[in-house]
């Protein structure tokens, strides 16, 4: 059955196209991982190998941070990883195909250290050295597929009217322009022109220019205006960065802002404006927290437990249990703890 409208026709096959690319970008990772060495992959900048955990903390709104760097001395090897990336980590020594320990999102890359936001704690602790994989990003298609399929199935609501406009079948509408009273003196005149043009539009206006021509700074004082006017606003971007360099201009002059992301992929100067910090600041937040540490720590308390019952923990010899059996509180090897005895 054939489309019934340019916008349904739109939807349906750009949602064809995004699943061949996510397909094409899973088949990928899975030929690489199946057919490389791990020597091989790390080569490839894809993979990091023979990482211990040099810190961990809380942060980005309660989640934790996982601080990495080599077993041996010196830098990490050249590689892809940059923040925002999604990664598995895994112990070193196991298959590439197994599960993943845990799933995480690069927050900082330094020479020597890389430091991942976990998604959810995992139950156990970390069997060291560890592995970092770079891993398809399935999240972003899935949120892409489900964006198309809101916009071919959205016919009523307040953005009914920009969904017909943005596809030419209605015209755009809008008011004259009114003289600006600008909220930043700096504006020259193109901008303060075009500011007013796009207040005075109901559902679409085109600010466009060179670079270097003061766009971001329009579209920042129109945001301004519209707030002062007692609009509510979503400003949204191609990427991370263009989103923050707006919020950073408004937080400076004033405005109240609540940035939406993964805390690990925002600039810093904006992390504390973020959903997740704002949450975590939120009064109840920290009683919330701290319960779930507790319950982090008897879940591991407990698994450290199971192992002491089944012997040697997974992957080492009783050689190589010995001074951890030495200097832990937690005898978790039998044949250790007659030793010790």
């Amino acid at each position: 059955m054939p489309p019934s409208s340019p916008i349904e026709a739109f939807a349906l096959k750009h949602a064809r196209l995004i699943e061949l690319e996510r397909i094409a970008e899973i088949e990928e990772s899975a030929r690489l991982q199946a057919s490389l060495s791990p020597a091989e992959l790390e080569a490839r900048g894809v993979t990091l190998l023979r990482l211990k955990v040099a810190d961990e903390r809380s942060g980005l709104g309660g989640r934790t941070l996982l601080v990495l760097e080599p077993t041996r001395e010196g830098d990490l090897p050249a590689h892809r990883f940059q923040p925002g990336d999604i990664v598995a980590i895994r112990p070193a020594k196991g298959s590439t195909a197994g599960a993943a320990t845990a799933t995480a999102v690069v927050y900082r890359v330094l020479p020597r250290r890389i430091t991942v936001a976990l998604d959810v704690d995992p139950d156990e602790p970390f069997d060291e050295p560890l592995r970092l994989d770079r891993v398809a990003n399935d999240v972003t298609y899935r949120r892409l597929k489900e964006g198309l399929e809101r916009l071919r199935t959205y016919t009523r609501g307040p953005a009914a009217r920009l969904r017909e406009t943005l596809f030419g079948l209605r015209d755009p509408q809008g008011d004259a322009p009114r003289p600006l009273a600008a909220l930043d003196a700096s504006l020259d005149a193109s901008q303060r022109e075009a500011v007013a043009f796009a207040l005075a539009a109901k559902e679409i206006a085109l600010i466009h220019g060179p670079p270097g021509t003061g766009k971001t700074t329009a579209a920042v004082e129109a945001i301004r205006q519209a707030v002062a006017r007692g609009d509510r606003v979503l400003a949204c971007a191609a990427s991370n960065i263009a989103v923050d360099n707006v919020a950073e201009r408004l937080a400076a002059a004033g405005v109240r802002i609540v940035r939406v992301g993964h805390p690990a992929r925002l600039l810093p100067s904006v992390v504390e404006r973020s959903l997740d910090a704002l949450v975590e600041a939120a009064e109840g937040t920290r009683i919330a927290l701290d319960v779930r540490r507790e319950l982090e720590q008897m879940r591991r308390n407990s698994a450290v437990r199971r192992r002491a019952r089944s012997g040697t923990p997974s992957g080492m010899s009783c050689a190589a249990c010995a001074p951890r059996c030495a200097s832990s509180r937690i005898v978790p090897c039998a044949t250790c703890s007659a030793r010790r005895r």
